[in-house]
């Protein structure tokens, strides 16, 4: 779990980063933010509910869940950063 909080902890900070500077994107930009958010908070809560009624009975099952969601989650922070780096350059 260490690596998953890790994970929803850097793409979080990149996505509050990015909201603050959200109004001096273009169009393009700010629908991708959208969907990439859209995309977290789905993980981050899909995340949360499976802690919550499995956090007595982890086994390798939800190990091999929670690895999908740090690929998922590796995949957003990716798109966050290409956001990030083609805003800088605007």
């Amino acid at each position: 779990m260490e690596k998953l909080d890790k994970l929803i902890a850097e793409a979080r900070h990149i996505h509050d980063e990015l909201e603050l500077q959200l109004h001096l994107m273009n169009m393009d930009i700010k629908d991708n933010w959208h969907e990439l958010s859209d995309k977290l908070k789905k993980i981050e809560k899909t995340v949360e509910k499976s802690v919550i009624s499995s956090a007595e009975n982890l086994g390798k099952s939800q190990e091999l869940y929670y690895a999908g969601n740090a690929e998922e989650l590796e995949k957003i922070i990716k798109e966050f950063r290409q956001i990030r780096d083609s805003h800088k350059d605007s």
